[in-house]
């Protein structure tokens, strides 16, 4: 069945998959649009690497359909899909030098030597791996491994390339590398990258479009910055960036602001247009740490809070403090270096907070 869709690459249809009584995935509609760096994220269990696979054509749909360029696929095998998948366990053939791993998917096409040849030269040279061809494997650092690993990948010139977890086996420095890399890359082939992670860093970094996903299912679909500041639900919120969730009863609405009766205090908020809230209806805001701010004296923002400071956690560029209100809510609250220095927060340490209404993101899910 051959299907009209032009500006998409990959169509999940309603995919369903069980293991036994167990569902993995669980109705996932998706269009994945030609020539995106998509992200699919969320935490250990929620059915991203299964939903690679199944692209992959390395685990069967219960139910549902995968399209891929207008064809529906479950029934076509991984190796006539191109949609080559790099593994975070780099899985390189450890009897084979740099070439012949690169080569490997080409010599199995029965590509002619010569061209094999110059398209393993042209695929290394991708990945700045020139002169490593004859190389053993057991010779190469685990970022040169992963750079093998997508240039054997690239070299069969995909439609698709999948990428589960690729910098889950490598550290921060060389971790940092590769995404480099692997942004040049994408912009280089022009094709479609699926990237699945647990790190969002990586993916609000990489991606041009995150899927959220919890419990098999889609949670949230957007652009970095919508899925970072404009959680949809109260689970992206709290996996997403550093945000604070609060939940209350609105007590009033003013034109376009809520103002709402939590356990921590009335704040206000403002309304997104498709919320439709009114009063005595029960609503949940995010507000992230990056927007809460230390309280000048006499300073007249609506949302103010004062806790004490229970940690501290320095990233280098950036400290996020962890502040128990007096109900035992920890808020959380991000300042820079030099502003940290300024202040001189210390553990034990009272302090107040504010943020502004614009700052408070009501989610229309709760």
């Amino acid at each position: 069945m051959t299907l009209n869709m032009p500006d998409v690459t990959i169509a999940l249809e309603n995919v369903v998959k069980r293991f036994g009584n167990v569902t993995a995935v669980d109705g996932v509609r998706l269009d994945i649009t030609r020539g995106e760096f998509l992200a699919v994220m969320g935490p250990s269990g929620c059915g991203k690497t299964t939903l690679l696979r199944m692209i992959a054509g390395l685990e069967q749909p219960t139910s549902g359909s995968i399209v891929i360029d207008g064809q529906r696929v479950n029934d076509v095998k991984p190796w006539r899909r191109g949609t080559p998948l790099v593994w975070q366990s780099f899985a390189l053939f450890p009897h084979l030098d740099v070439a012949g791993n690169v080569g490997f998917g080409l010599r199995m096409q029965r590509v002619p030597k010569a061209e094999r040849e110059r398209r393993v030269q042209k695929a290394l040279s991708m990945v700045s791996l020139d002169g490593y061809g004859k190389r053993r494997i057991d010779e190469l650092s685990g970022g040169q491994m992963q750079r093998v690993g997508i240039a054997r990948a690239t070299v069969l010139d995909p439609k698709v390339l999948l990428l589960d977890e690729p910098m889950g086996a490598l550290d921060a420095k060389i971790g940092r590398t590769m995404q480099g890399e692997l942004r040049r890359l994408h912009t280089e082939l022009g094709i479609t990258f699926v990237y699945v992670t647990h790190n969002q860093s990586e993916a609000l970094a990489l991606a041009s479009r995150i899927v959220v996903m919890d419990g098999g299912q889609i949670k949230q679909v957007g652009e970095p910055t919508d899925v970072y500041r404009r959680p949809q639900n109260r689970f992206v919120a709290e996996f997403v960036g550093t945000n604070n969730v609060f939940s209350g009863t609105v007590v009033r609405a003013s034109e376009n602001l809520l103002h709402i009766d939590t356990p921590q205090g009335v704040f206000t908020a403002l309304e997104p247009e498709q919320c439709h809230k009114t009063t005595g209806d029960r609503v949940s805001f995010a507000v992230n740490a990056d927007r809460v701010h230390t309280q000048d004296v006499g300073n007249e923002a609506p949302n103010k809070a004062h806790g004490t400071i229970r940690a501290i956690e320095t990233m280098g560029w950036a400290t996020t403090v962890s502040l128990e209100l007096p109900d035992g809510y920890e808020l959380r609250f991000s300042q820079s270096e030099r502003e940290m220095g300024m202040l001189q927060h210390k553990i034990g340490g009272e302090v107040g907070v504010y943020w502004e209404s614009e700052a408070a993101f009501v989610m229309p899910e709760g």
